[in-house]
């Protein structure tokens, strides 16, 4: 499956090919990174190893940007960032933008994220909470962040 090209500082992901039936312990995928002007191909064969990027220099380049970050903030408390990891998370992000983009296709208007889950939803605001109450929990319903698709 395709995914949409993410960005984050200098480094982009373009090109990614996601293989959801081949993801184990890890996202399955092919791409190509870039970071200020140099290109390599990365890919991760879904069974929890490393990303690899298979050019030495491209590699170092995005594992000393990763290092400028700051931690990042997740329900096991603070992570800090390395190349793997920062390759992790826009791969993450490129899934999620590309599966909103599926549902917002097929009529809904909101989504809900937070508290370990990601619901989508159609109507106003105020049904979509009342719908959040009901399916999470009032106290989990708090918690998640609704925005417009």
């Amino acid at each position: 499956m395709k995914l949409p090209s993410v960005t984050h500082g200098p480094v982009s992901l373009s090109k990614i090919d996601y293989a959801p039936n081949l993801s184990e312990e890890t996202v399955a995928f092919t791409a190509v990174v870039t970071i200020d002007g140099k290109s390599a191909p990365v890919r991760n064969d879904g069974r929890g190893g490393n990303n690899l990027v298979q050019i030495r220099e491209v590699d170092d380049l995005i594992e000393a940007y990763a290092k400028t970050l700051p931690d990042d903030q997740t329900q096991y408390g603070p992570l800090s960032f390395n190349g793997d990891y920062l390759i992790a998370t826009m791969i993450e992000m490129a899934i999620s933008q590309a599966e909103d983009a599926k549902m917002k296709r097929k009529g809904y208007t909101h989504v809900a994220v937070g508290a370990g889950r990601k619901l989508y939803a159609r109507g106003a605001s105020a049904p979509v909470f009342e719908t959040l109450v009901k399916t999470v929990g009032k106290e989990a319903a708090l918690l998640m962040r609704i925005k417009t698709l």
